[in-house]
């Protein structure tokens, strides 16, 4: 997922910066500026030096997380979240952006955990949220084994009649109860599982099995 797409699906308010030196202030201004030229590793460095002056700084740790989980370093952004969750036990974005994290580090169970907190706290108050957060929750509940939950899990994208290859194999696994991520599945499996019909008779066909 892009970090355009982050930054537009996972607003996290209006924090300010708490009070510090203006070595702080003047850091985390060039933190934001280099962010909002799509400056990335500049911004993290920054962000990072601005967190070490003023480690109570909310809105830091969730910009750094997001870099750095828009440029792939998930074990950082997933500790920048968690610092965050530290000061802001109630964040419902963090705890969803850090149960993504989670996922790409292959911590599955706390990942499913960190996930469902957040769609119960209220995060999925937008469509592409929630599609992403379920997504990944059923994606996880076939990884963990849990097939009847899985597939329940894709009922709302069936509902809606979304559709792409890889979340027709994303349900095939689901639906032959294969304990794999669609990224896990070969080639020969990728070919099997995508279902070439509509969305429906792909998601009666699993139910069945």
């Amino acid at each position: 997922m892009s970090l355009l797409l982050l930054l537009a699906f996972f607003p996290f308010g209006h924090l300010a910066a708490q009070d510090g030196s203006s070595s702080f202030e003047e850091v985390a201004a060039e933190a934001a500026a280099a962010r909002d030229v799509d400056d990335v590793p500049q911004s993290i460095e920054l962000y990072s030096r601005a967190l070490q002056l003023n480690a109570k700084w909310e809105e830091g740790w969730w910009s750094l997380g997001l870099q750095q989980y828009g440029s792939g370093a998930y074990a950082s952004a997933l500790d920048a979240f968690s610092h965050l969750l530290t000061l802001n036990p109630a964040s419902a974005q963090a705890l969803a952006l850090r149960g993504l994290c989670e996922f790409e580090t292959g911590d599955y169970p706390q990942s499913l955990a960190d996930i469902r907190k957040g769609i119960a706290s209220g995060v999925v108050s937008d469509a592409h949220n929630e599609q992403i957060l379920r997504y990944h929750e059923a994606m996880l509940l076939t990884r963990l084994g849990r097939f009847s939950d899985a597939l329940k899990a894709y009922a709302p994208f069936a509902e809606h009649k979304l559709s792409s290859a890889e979340l027709l194999v994303a349900i095939g696994l689901a639906g032959l109860r294969i304990q794999l991520l669609p990224k896990d599945a070969s080639a020969d499996q990728h070919a099997l599982l995508t279902v070439k019909s509509n969305w429906p008779t792909a998601w009666q066909s699993s139910t069945i099995i």
